[in-house]
């Protein structure tokens, strides 16, 4: 959790995440990280298995058929494409689950 804590509040794209700007305490994002989360992964890079971000459906709603996708990786030259790729398999899992 220490790692998703550090990437959603010391990331220079982190005010654009989902606590948009907001910096939580450690104990309040451990204790909501999942509230209105439907599903939460983590982004790995496949060949070291090192953590590279997270990847979350949120805001579920069945009835209108709509939710929201949040993708944060970290910001350095061996992410870039990522986000797309990551985004891309997000939505996918989304619809077809």
């Amino acid at each position: 959790m220490s790692f998703a804590f550090h990437l959603a509040t010391n990331d220079p794209q982190a005010w654009r995440w989902r606590y948009r700007g907001a910096i939580p305490t450690p104990s309040d994002f451990e204790r909501n990280f999942y509230a209105d989360v439907a599903s939460a992964f983590v982004v790995v890079n496949a060949s070291n298995e090192e953590p590279l971000g997270i990847a979350l459906i949120y805001s579920l709603n069945m009835r209108d058929q709509h939710a929201y996708l949040a993708v944060q990786l970290r910001t350095n030259d061996d992410t870039v494409g990522r986000g797309v790729a990551t985004t891309y398999l997000l939505a996918r899992y989304a619809f077809r689950c």
